[in-house]
């Protein structure tokens, strides 16, 4: 098929295009590199095995996708489109120097499989691509999804009819091939050509396959160097991102080595930062976060946060970090110079003018310094800063893994600790922890308090006051944590825990005043200094008890403790400096720390404990916390545990992995909310999609308290309880002594959570 090829003229002219748009590209791609490299260096290349199964199981895999089903399923058809038909395109390339005899056709030995094996996949996928972009053009336009509404729809509408007519030159290309091989007695390729074949004859055809080889590769390359300037630069960037995402628990916060002398280092460097408060802290991760967010909207609509129309949009965080950094280093290529306005993020224009935020700022005021955060003259608004709950619900949701959590504290870190920017409640909470190392101010002398109203029968011992033989008995330190300390309410979990494991015979001692808080909520709030001293004092006093195996029904001492705590053991030792105790604990990676649901979990399994099911408890609709479910994948044991009494559990519409925030984490516990609430929010949605169960099951203190509050708020509290399965368990145990694991067989306590 001679025909079938570019004149010499015509290739050259074709080289001289395609090497400029790939020169213009790597122009523009070098300066978003640079850009990445302008902040602090962050190590992202350890566990090479782990980050490649992450990347073929959520990348290439599209792992996350199917999670909103119609919209996955479209996205998965595009992408498999990219993946499979990058090989038609480098196909035409080839092909455009080296004529037809330069397809997979003509592949010598195997050509004559290889090709028609691909055409047909090909043919497949250019179905589903057009597809995928006709129901996004669907959604943007049409249906119009809440998290859709009030954005610019013309850039992604337009980038979609662009691949619409990648797709449809590539059924011009074969229908003109198939026109000129039949003219010349050769048989037509079978597939989407055949449809457009009788629009050509020998001379057309051959015209149309050249313009489609010529249109198909410019129409790629443009859309190439379009890329780095819109949304769509997620397309080089999110397998990368995907690749580079944070391992290890998800729970931990990465802590500020050595910050004391970073405080010492500010007084001679004033450019040194603690936190984010510039474009120049932004770590080069953190930027190829910002390139690949896809503006998708998945982490808008079951954010607490946004939900409930505070100004927090993590899509718009995003797209303003960008913008700062955009406009800080403005791309330069002699001798155009290309700088991208920002004309503000819709959601937080739209949140300032419902709050009747003089004259609707866009929070876009200070970009020519590069100031991420300045009050609400900063990219970033302090509010917005402010207003997120760390629930991490947008990170789990989001399909390329851009992590918002540690940003939002980092911000918080230089609001706290260097600005002073920060709401009044939070002042006072900081006050009342440095002082007294509890939330409310309240003596440390009453810590302890909480023992003598346990209740009869129930022991409480306290590690300084066991003798070395008793205390060479205990196996568990029981850290009962602020909450189930000081708090009425939540005293009622630390005693029902107490009793539980009074009956298994568990050996297990508190700490009493010797405890101190562990300072989870100070480093979310942003003040890492107060937060690692904390966290430095409770390890020091744990390893002057031996204690090796930590209890706690408290989530978020349970993530600190078993999260956290590790990165700081060796200043524990090093601050320390008595090798008699602290040998033990070197080169340890941490306390193995178990939440009471697990132990209590595990109890009953074993038949040490065992659970009284006559008295009815009838329908119960589990709340899962944040902390315990999202962050550390316990979802399970405490179902078993309601079931195990007898209830019948309910599972609310947004549950486990996918559950929504009580709206007390990140702080939020000690902040004030203005209407709606998130407490509030939740409690609805868990009463309506739970038919109004007559109690309400958790199994965190900060949970506990707000939904209770929701309760009192709804004037349903004598209608709907709020109960902790712990408390539900211990109310339940058939014996109060330790005797139930000679008496009841282990087949009988396996039997009971399915019963």
């Amino acid at each position: 098929m001679e025909a079938l090829a570019l004149s010499g003229a015509l290739k050259v002219l074709f080289a001289v295009v395609i090497a400029g748009l790939l020169a213009t590209h790597g122009a523009v791609m070098y300066h978003r590199i640079r850009l990445m490299m302008v902040g602090p260096k962050e190590n992202r290349f350890d566990r090479i095995k782990d980050r490649v199964g992450r990347l073929l199981q959520y990348g290439l895999g599209q792992g996350r996708m199917p999670d909103e089903l119609v919209p996955g399923l479209l996205h998965i058809f595009i992408f498999a489109g990219f993946m499979i038909l990058s090989v038609r395109t480098l196909e035409l390339f080839v092909m455009g120097f080296g004529g037809y005899e330069a397809s997979l056709h003509h592949i010598p030995v195997v050509g004559g499989v290889i090709g028609p094996v691909y055409s047909f996949v090909k043919d497949i996928v250019v179905i589903l691509v057009i597809t995928g972009c006709i129901g996004f053009m669907w959604r943007r336009l049409v249906s119009l999804p809440k998290r859709m509404q009030g954005m610019h729809h013309w850039e992604p509408v337009a980038i979609l009819c662009w691949i619409c007519g990648l797709m449809i030159f590539d059924m011009l290309h074969e229908g003109g091939y198939n026109a000129v091989a039949v003219a010349n007695g050769r048989e037509a390729h079978f597939g989407l050509g055949l449809l457009t074949q009788g629009m050509f004859n020998a001379e057309s055809g051959a015209t149309m396959w050249k313009a489609a080889v010529v249109g198909h590769s410019v129409m790629v390359l443009l859309f190439l160097n379009y890329l780095p300037f819109g949304k769509h630069f997620h397309v080089i960037t999110a397998l990368p991102n995907v690749f580079f995402s944070r391992l290890g628990p998800k729970g931990r916060i990465e802590p500020i080595r050595n910050i004391e002398e970073k405080f010492e280092q500010l007084e001679t460097n004033p450019d040194l930062s603690i936190g984010i408060a510039k474009v120049e802290d932004v770590s080069w991760k953190q930027i190829l976060d910002v390139y690949s967010c896809t503006e998708c909207g998945r982490c808008a609509p079951y954010c607490p946060a946004f939900s409930t129309d505070k100004p927090l949009s993590h899509r718009g965080v995003n797209k303003s970090i960008k913008a700062a950094a955009y406009h800080k280093y403005p791309l330069e290529m002699p001798p155009f110079k290309f700088g991208q306005k920002y004309a503000g993020d819709e959601e937080l224009v739209a949140a300032a003018q419902a709050k009747g935020a003089a004259e609707g700022k866009d929070a876009i005021t200070a970009l020519g310094n590069g100031m991420l955060i300045d009050g609400n003259d900063g990219a970033v608004w302090t509010e917005t800063i402010w207003s997120c709950t760390l629930c991490g619900d947008c990170e789990d949701r989001c399909p390329v893994f851009i992590e918002q959590v540690p940003r939002i504290v980092q911000m918080r870190q230089y609001l706290s600790m260097i600005a002073g920017d920060i709401p009044a409640e939070i002042t006072n909470y900081y006050k009342n922890i440095e002082r007294n190392s509890n939330p409310w101010g309240l003596g440390p002398d009453k810590r302890a308090d909480w023992i003598a109203k346990a209740g009869e029968g129930v022991k409480v011992r306290q590690f300084a006051e066991l003798s070395p033989e008793e205390l060479a008995e205990v196996e568990y330190l029981y850290y009962v944590g602020c909450m189930g300390s000081y708090d009425d309410r939540s005293q009622k979990i630390t005693h029902s825990v107490c009793k539980i494991l009074d009956a298994a015979g568990i050996k297990y001692a508190v700490l009493g005043i010797e405890e101190g808080c562990n300072g989870e909520t100070a480093r979310r709030l942003g003040n890492e200094y107060v937060g690692q001293i904390m966290a430095v004092t409770n390890i020091q006093t744990f390893m002057t008890y031996g204690v090796k195996k930590v209890i706690t029904n408290c989530p978020h001492c349970f993530n600190t403790i078993k999260n956290e705590y590790p990165d700081f053991i060796e200043d524990a030792i090093t601050q320390m400096e008595t090798p008699e105790i602290t040998d033990a604990y070197k080169g340890s990676a941490g306390f193995e720390v178990i939440h009471a649901n697990e132990l209590a979990h595990d109890l009953l399994m074993s038949g040490r404990i065992k659970l009284d099911r006559s008295k009815d408890i009838g329908r119960v609709g589990y709340h899962d916390p944040c902390f315990l479910g999202r962050y550390n994948g316990v979802f399970e044991q405490q179902r078993d545990l309601l079931r195990a009494v007898g209830a019948e559990v309910v599972e609310p519409s947004l549950n486990k992995k996918q559950s929504y925030c009580c709206g007390a984490g990140g702080g939020r516990m000690w902040v004030e909310e203005h209407a709606p609430r998130v407490n509030h929010t939740r409690f609805d949605e868990i009463m309506e999609s739970c038919d109004q169960p007559a109690t309400v099951g958790v199994s965190c203190p900060f949970c506990l308290t707000m939904l209770t509050d929701s309760s009192k708020d709804k004037q349903v509290d004598d209608k709907v309880k709020v109960k902790d399965v712990l408390e539900i368990v211990a109310d339940h145990l058939s014996q109060p002594a330790a005797k139930v694991a000679e008496e009841t067989p282990k087949e009988e306590a396996a039997e009971q959570p399915s019963a």
